[in-house]
């Protein structure tokens, strides 16, 4: 039996961190990466055919956007922050 692949979004508004995200994404048996995009993007535009978007570091002044983005997003959403706090 073959596993199924999950397709798998990054959405970063560091492109360092978005490029570590990726390399992350990368390593993970199961796991094809379909983009890294940043957060303002995504909530503007459609996002690409994805199982998950993995939503890195958002910070304070991304929350709004971040909030946006997985009312919208129609699929599971992880969160990766430095800080957890009411707005993450």
């Amino acid at each position: 039996m073959i596993a199924p692949v999950v397709r798998c979004l990054v959405v970063a508004a560091d492109p360092l961190l978005g490029a570590e995200m990726t390399a992350l994404a990368d390593d993970l048996p199961g796991v094809q990466l379909v983009g890294v995009i940043a957060p303002l993007r995504a909530v503007a535009g459609r996002l690409p055919p994805c199982d998950v978007a993995l939503l890195a570091d958002p910070g304070e002044r991304g929350a709004p956007a971040l909030r946006q983005l997985v009312a919208g997003c129609g699929r599971p959403a992880v969160v990766l922050a430095r800080s957890a706090g009411v707005d993450t």
